[in-house]
């Protein structure tokens, strides 16, 4: 749990509210203990009976209990709000302090090629590349605990690129494949981004068989997962002016239609001062289409 501000302690105050709940739940406790099977089962259960207080008082207890529980929870949610706050804004001084690039956004921050995202109710984050997650949502209580969040995100960032000649040669072989099975009336050479992605997967693995036996245990490539497409895709058109003419891809973007039905993805993340834009389609680059 976030650290505690202002004189609340979120843990005690939680522990407190269990406690309450056991006690109010004692009145039934010994109702669900009574095995139906017992011949003395039902004296059991009006002896029971007994013991709980009249309807006034039960409810009464109810309401004050959940009157309390309540508010424990606003309380909390704001506790977490302002702690988290307080937390971006010192991890964002110091990422600009170390001459890192940052950019506010709706949704939280960019830091260099990463995009925090924040859940100010829960005190939670998770970094993003070009809105696909990096890190699973996280419960912070420092600006360390965002700081080794970022320090992850980075590292799978890193482990993702693949080396220039590898990517583009295996950008070129799954537009070719994709190609091949294109079923667009309008204009066959454009391939959908989706459809690019699968046969880049398929390239990468046939890559990796072509240095290894076919009997042995694949070990790079199994997986790749969508934010490493995306980081690879931007790392090729950061380099387009380096690959040979013949075999250079250019991206189209398609309607806003078709992105929100999810057939684009989001490029231009390396920096944080570019902005995000859409791609739908890939397709061989020509004077002129180099975007």
């Amino acid at each position: 749990m976030p650290e505690n501000i202002d004189g609340f302690n979120e843990t005690q105050s939680f522990k407190e509210i269990q406690k309450e709940a056991k006690s109010l739940s004692k009145w039934f406790e010994s109702i669900a203990k009574i095995k139906a099977s017992d011949p003395q089962a039902l004296a059991q259960l009006d002896k029971a009976l007994q013991t709980m207080p009249n309807d006034a008082e039960f409810i009464h207890h109810y309401q004050a209990y959940k009157t309390k529980a309540q508010s424990f929870v606003t309380t909390a949610r704001h506790n977490r709000a302002n702690n988290i706050k307080r937390l971006i804004s010192a991890y964002i001084r110091d990422a600009q302090q170390s001459g890192k690039a940052t950019r506010e956004f709706i949704k939280g921050w960019r830091i260099g090629p990463l995009e925090l995202q924040i859940n100010f109710e829960q005190a939670m984050i998770s970094f993003c590349y070009n809105q696909e997650n990096l890190t699973k949502w996280q419960s912070v209580g420092s600006v360390e605990d965002i700081q080794k969040a970022e320090g992850t995100a980075l590292t799978l960032l890193e482990k993702a690129a693949l080396p220039p000649e590898l990517l583009t040669k295996v950008f070129w072989e799954a537009y070719v494949e994709a190609r091949k099975r294109n079923s667009r009336s309008l204009d066959q050479s454009l391939v959908a981004i989706n459809d690019f992605y699968r046969e880049v997967r398929i390239a990468l693995v046939r890559s990796r068989y072509e240095t290894k036996k076919p009997h042995l245990k694949l070990d790079r490539f199994v997986e790749f997962p969508k934010y490493a497409f995306l980081y690879n895709l931007d790392l090729y058109r950061s380099m387009t002016s380096q690959i040979p003419a013949e075999i250079k891809l250019a991206w189209q973007t398609g309607s806003m239609s078709e992105v929100n039905k999810g057939n684009g993805v989001v490029v231009n993340g390396l920096e944080a001062a570019n902005e995000y834009r859409f791609i739908c389609y890939v397709k061989q680059a020509q004077e002129g289409n180099l975007r």
